[in-house]
């Protein structure tokens, strides 16, 4: 586990009110948790240096509307779980509601939910996510190429393909190539950002 998660403490006005929350149906949203919510944002948003903690996606100057408090452990499953520090961490809305929901499916085996073993995913807190899985983007003006280089054949692997990561890397590279297209004086770059994003592929190629 993360030190800094191990060094996070609540205090008692905030305990008290977590332990109230956890005896109703919805404890993420009672409205006595709400300042408690805000503060484990600004954490784990400080944790992952404002990136999505699964798709790695920069979440610099987003509104916070459109950043998750993420539950690794589903809270409507895991009731718990809710606040406790190791569960929680920042994400996108893309990775948190559009992909993985409640669903429970990357868990496997027996024994402590705080066991890194435990999850086929790279784990936020339990794992450093950038040794499984590695985000690269190539930009020049607005337009940007995306990819993701697997390092690991379980976790990294099983991460990018759980988060559907080749859609966004297909996308990105299909929006920088119609930018091109519009913008000649682009052409070179573009052959440039194209022929780096081979090289990573050819550098993911049998992982």
């Amino acid at each position: 586990m993360k030190a800094e998660i191990t060094a996070f403490t609540f205090d008692r006005d905030e305990q008290v009110a977590i332990e109230a929350a956890l005896l109703t149906d919805k404890p993420w949203y009672d409205p006595g948790v709400a300042a408690i919510r805000r503060r484990i944002k600004d954490f784990h948003l400080g944790l992952t240096q404002y990136t999505c903690c699964y798709c790695q996606r920069d979440l610099h100057g987003e509104f916070t509307m459109v950043i998750d408090v993420e539950h690794v452990l589903p809270s409507s499953e895991y009731k718990p779980q809710t606040f406790l520090m190791w569960n929680l961490s920042a994400s996108c809305k893309r990775c948190n509601m559009d992909i993985k929901k409640n669903d429970v499916s990357f868990i496997q085996g027996l024994g402590s939910l705080e066991d890194s073993s435990r999850y086929k995913l790279a784990h936020p807190n339990f794992d450093n996510p950038e040794d499984h899985l590695a985000r690269f983007v190539e930009q020049v003006g607005r337009s940007r190429i995306v990819k993701y280089v697997i390092h690991t054949p379980d976790k990294g692997r099983f991460t990018y393909e759980y988060f559907k990561l080749r859609e966004l890397e297909t996308s990105s590279y299909d929006e920088a190539q119609g930018a091109n297209r519009t913008d000649p004086d682009h052409a070179d770059k573009f052959e440039s950002m194209r022929a780096r994003v081979e090289e990573l592929w050819s550098a993911t190629e049998g992982r």
